[in-house]
């Protein structure tokens, strides 16, 4: 081939179906005529949607302008213009996406319509008190609380009750009861405690002796759930009289509310043939808080609250048989009165 009367571009010769990027004619030297919609200095630039293929923004960011109008898009992009995203397994044209709360803006980038009460990489949770779909509905805070009364101490032969009665909660809900050992070791009482659903739990006489922490925590239906609380008592070979104070070894009540202390005299096994007889006392506290209380029941109730406000009563139990000076039995706890 005579080249003499050739010109070239990009170091191409003119009669070559590459020069020009195989788009325009080359009629100089370094000069292309373009081919229509082709563009540049040797017609290797195109357009998408009126954006130049060597723009950072052709095909939405995510793609690569290769022919007129043509994307060819990065996973997992998707759509004529690559402008469909993927957030988190769905992409952004659908329905879904971001739990229907916001918009996939970018690649796994949720932008939530209210980013104060909407919360989440997906706009999946609502901000405590707000419920619904788009997490605009107030509710109001429902108080759930469990509470646990029960023995310290449990001789091999008696049985006893830990009792969750008491818990509560601020709706018409049915309270759920989750039971669990916390420490000591006995498979069947672990068994006995995750397979319980009733607000108590019987403890049988046939668990090993040792110290013993049990737990307990309410729900609801709806998704409402108490902290825990637990109850500790020791199961030992009872040879003695035993005073105890059910519940925690504190106490919190508001001064004007009735509260009520459960005291429990447990026997040993050789026991007398008669009752325990009970005695409460005040050993702290500025103001006296068993006037005209009776202080010789199994209970001590306080129906009109207590005194005055105070940081601290301490009140003791005694236990004893009226027959037997040998045999008695002391515990205290302390109640905080707000």
């Amino acid at each position: 081939t005579d080249t003499c009367n050739l010109t070239s571009c990009d170091t191409i010769f003119s009669n070559d179906s590459s020069v020009c990027s195989g788009h325009g004619t080359c009629i100089g030297y370094n000069d292309c005529v373009c081919d229509a919609n082709y563009f540049g200095s040797n017609c290797s630039i195109v357009k998408c949607n009126n954006t130049f293929s060597n723009s950072t923004e052709v095909c939405s960011g995510y793609g690569s302008c290769t022919h007129p109008e043509t994307c060819e898009c990065e996973s997992p992009n998707i759509g004529s213009l690559c402008e469909v995203t993927w957030c988190f397994s769905k992409y952004a044209n659908d329905s879904n996406v971001c739990s229907q709360r916001g918009t996939c803006s970018s690649l796994n980038h949720c932008d939530c319509f209210n980013s104060t009460t909407i919360l989440g990489l997906e706009c999946e949770s609502c901000l405590i008190g707000y419920k619904g779909i788009f997490c605009n509905e107030t509710i109001e805070e429902t108080t759930i609380i469990a509470k646990l009364k029960g023995p310290t101490v449990m001789g091999t032969c008696h049985s006893i009750d830990i009792d969750g009665t008491e818990s509560i909660v601020g709706s018409n809900e049915t309270l759920l009861y989750s039971w669990f050992l916390v420490s000591g070791v006995d498979s069947y009482l672990s068994h006995l405690l995750v397979t319980n659903e009733k607000p108590y739990i019987y403890i049988p006489t046939n668990i090993s002796l040792g110290s013993y922490e049990i737990g307990l925590r309410v729900s609801t239906a709806s998704g409402l759930s108490s902290t825990n609380v637990y109850h500790q008592f020791e199961y030992v070979n009872q040879t003695v009289l035993t005073a105890s104070i059910l519940g925690p070894s504190s106490h919190t009540s508001f001064v004007s509310d009735n509260f009520v202390l459960y005291g429990l005299a447990i026997n040993p096994c050789n026991a007398l043939n008669e009752a325990p007889k009970y005695l409460w006392e005040q050993i702290n506290g500025s103001f006296d808080a068993l006037q005209g209380i009776s202080v010789n029941q199994r209970n001590l109730e306080f129906v009109n609250g207590f005194p005055q406000y105070e940081t601290s009563y301490v009140f003791k139990l005694t236990t004893y048989y009226e027959n037997s000076s040998l045999l008695f039995s002391n515990s205290s706890t302390t109640t905080i009165v707000k």
